[in-house]
């Protein structure tokens, strides 16, 4: 059995997935009994593997009750946006890649060994209000959301090959940041994001960030808080520890 301590201290990431099925095998059968009619859409997409990341999201928080909504938000979510996935699948990009890239700071930049894909956001050099003057607010929401599925697919995939979980790795620089640089409208956007995403890409991205010189003087400050409450996923806060992301 996987402890639940090893889970934690490593964001859950190279763990054995057999292991994981057989040890949650049980909630994973409740899950599937309390979803099958919105599963049964596409079975070969919504298997065990889909059902074990909102078993591990949600059984110590809401229970299978609550990974149960998720999952029907999920499936519908996925179901009204087939056409926009499909396409971010066959071309790796999302609605608005071109304006995007040209006015922020991130990209893929490296693999940890093959597994884990690493995508770096140099938040203090992004050009905020010129992305909001070219797209709305929800183009922006949209493109933040979307480009998780093409990462998404590649890391479902190389958890399936590997038969070891494989999650996003996203470090944030926030190092030359701005607390009065930036733009209200695309911290709106990357809020609504953040949230949808963590509903319909459960265990899907732990992250490392470097705080800005003078967050790092004032530990445990308003300051802090401000600088990092957009960035939390999965209920875990940003850490500078890049423990758990080394190659074992």
């Amino acid at each position: 059995m996987v402890d639940h301590d090893e889970f934690n201290a490593g964001g859950g990431m190279r763990l054995n997935i057999d292991q994981l099925l057989q040890d949650h095998q049980d909630q994973i059968r409740d899950l599937r009994a309390r979803t099958s009619d919105v599963l049964s859409n596409d079975p070969t997409f919504y298997d065990d593997i889909f059902l074990l990341r909102y078993v591990l999201t949600h059984s110590k928080k809401g229970g299978m009750e609550i990974a149960a909504d998720a999952i029907r938000k999920t499936v519908a979510w996925r179901i009204q946006s087939a056409a926009v996935l499909e396409k971010i699948t066959s071309t790796g990009k999302a609605p608005h890649e071109d304006i995007m890239t040209r006015f922020s700071t991130s990209g893929y930049a490296c693999d940890l060994g093959g597994y884990e894909p690493v995508w770096v956001v140099r938040a203090g050099h992004a050009n905020q209000k010129a992305i909001m003057s070219t797209l709305s607010i929800d183009q922006v929401k949209d493109w933040l959301l979307y480009s998780k599925e093409a990462v998404f697919r590649l890391c479902d995939e190389r958890t399936r090959k590997t038969r070891k979980v494989v999650k996003m790795i996203t470090v944030i620089d926030l190092e030359g940041l701005s607390l009065f640089g930036g733009d209200t409208r695309f911290h709106r956007a990357m809020g609504q994001s953040s949230e949808m995403s963590a509903l319909y890409y459960p265990q899907a991205y732990p992250r490392a960030t470097q705080p800005p010189f003078c967050v790092q003087r004032i530990p445990g400050s308003m300051l802090f808080g401000i600088c990092t409450s957009a960035l939390y996923h999965d209920d875990k806060p940003i850490t500078n520890d890049p423990g758990g992301l080394e190659s074992p």
